[in-house]
């Protein structure tokens, strides 16, 4: 938006709407998006087991992937097809860094 706003040939309008801006570009702020179950937990899996786990975010892309998470707190359990990550909620920022070094060690095999 912001170059249509500086180019004379475009008009750019604005709606104002009691709306929340939310940028999904991590993790915690996906689990925003996500409604909360029991014990605070967001789980965006097909298969899942959860006991005894707090504040919790559970998700998986294979719906046939069953994901199990006992006696944790705080942690993002994300599973894709091709890697799995386990870490604290506190370490989210970390995980761009995380990237970098799995395709400079694994090449795009991974990403």
């Amino acid at each position: 938006m912001e170059p249509a706003s500086r180019d004379p040939q475009v008009r750019v309008a604005a709606v104002p709407m009691p709306l929340r801006w939310l940028d999904v570009g991590s993790w915690p702020s996906y689990a925003e998006t996500r409604p909360r179950k029991a014990a605070q937990n967001v789980l965006a899996a097909g298969n899942y087991l959860v006991r005894d786990s707090h504040r919790c975010l559970v998700a998986s892309s294979d719906a046939s992937h069953l994901l199990v998470v006992a006696g944790c707190e705080d942690l993002l359990v994300i599973h894709t097809p091709d890697a799995t990550l386990v870490c604290p909620v506190t370490h989210a920022e970390q995980i761009k860094d995380i990237q970098k070094q799995v395709t400079k060690e694994f090449n795009q095999q991974f990403i």
